[in-house]
């Protein structure tokens, strides 16, 4: 019987650990992984900008505010870039979260020699690309706080030439002001621009509980406290 017994308890652990294996995320050079369509931190995840093209603010928030997902504030987009690894050369020197402010970067494209392409790359490949055309594969976002209370928002921006120039000239990778110009409300939508949607950690948690021990693992705990007891 303690040999039945043993045999049973040793089937049992590869179940358990099947049971256990916790889920598999794929690591980007940047620091961030992306799983779904939902790119993760480790204080702050985003919803990728494709998931939103075409949508308003208004829109998203409806679709998604319910489940912790917030339009991104100035100051989490400019972090965001402040940790991409490509920096603005006109306007500022690092990204800020002036939302009156226009700040841009004219010198990345596929001929540069410096790393800023290769972040420029994982940056697209993690938020999703909102629109392509013959000569370029780009990434926007609506986001912004509104602080000035003008009802106007900001545009973020990543782009990638794949013309034979490989130049990329104009506001390549930026972030926007949010002047009348734009006109970016919270009802404006374009199927070229999504919405930053972002949250916090604790909130997705806090909406998405660790499920409960599922009725197979309850079982086999239950047998292996029984099997005890009986040995």
């Amino acid at each position: 019987m303690k040999i039945i017994h043993q045999q049973i308890k040793l089937a049992l652990i590869p179940i358990l650990l099947l049971i256990a294996q916790p889920a598999k995320a794929s690591l980007i050079d940047s620091g961030y992984s992306l799983e779904g369509n939902v790119v993760k931190g480790t204080v702050f995840e985003w919803l990728q900008w494709n998931v939103t093209a075409g949508m308003s603010i208004d829109s998203a928030l409806s679709a998604y505010g319910s489940v912790g997902w917030s339009l991104a504030s100035n100051q989490q987009m400019a972090d965001l870039f402040n940790q991409s690894g490509v920096l603005p050369d006109y306007y500022t020197t690092t990204w800020i979260a002036d939302e009156n402010t226009y700040q841009t970067n004219f010198s990345v494209s596929p001929g540069d020699p410096s790393t800023e392409v290769s972040a420029r790359d994982d940056f697209l490949s993690l938020f999703g690309i909102t629109q392509t055309n013959s000569s370029s594969s780009d990434t926007y976002a609506i986001y912004g706080s509104d602080l000035d209370n003008d009802g106007l928002y900001n545009l973020a921006k990543f782009k990638q030439y794949n013309n034979s120039s490989g130049i990329c000239s104009g506001f390549c990778i930026g972030l926007s002001a949010d002047d009348t110009f734009s006109g970016l409300n919270s009802s404006f939508n374009s199927s070229a621009l999504g919405i930053a949607l972002v949250r916090n950690v604790t909130a997705r948690k806090a909406v998405n509980p660790i499920p409960a021990p599922s009725s197979i693992l309850l079982l086999c705990l239950g047998l292996v406290v029984l099997l005890r007891h009986r040995i």
